[in-house]
């Protein structure tokens, strides 16, 4: 696993998997800042072209969100740090 910053978004690997795994009520997640907990849900609430332009902006974040939200993709999510069951 790569846990740097994406020049792009500001996001690192691990945060993102653990700020998903917080936003999918898992509780190996961790909760984010107050900026980044408006923007999960900002897009739990955006239609498709303003879910677009968030994942245009913060990619690895939405990334993760969407990956976790598929069927078994909490445990896939829990794997990238090291914290299957």
């Amino acid at each position: 696993m790569s846990v740097f910053v994406d020049s792009n978004n500001w996001v690192s690997e691990q945060d993102g998997v653990r700020w998903a795994l917080w936003a999918l009520g898992d509780s190996r997640g961790w909760r984010p800042g107050s900026f980044f907990e408006r923007l999960i849900e900002a897009y739990g609430h955006a239609d498709h072209e303003n879910q677009d332009v968030l994942r245009q902006a913060y990619p690895r974040l939405f990334l993760m969100l969407e990956k976790g939200r598929q069927r078994g993709g909490v445990e896939v999510l829990a794997a990238l740090i090291g914290e299957a069951k």
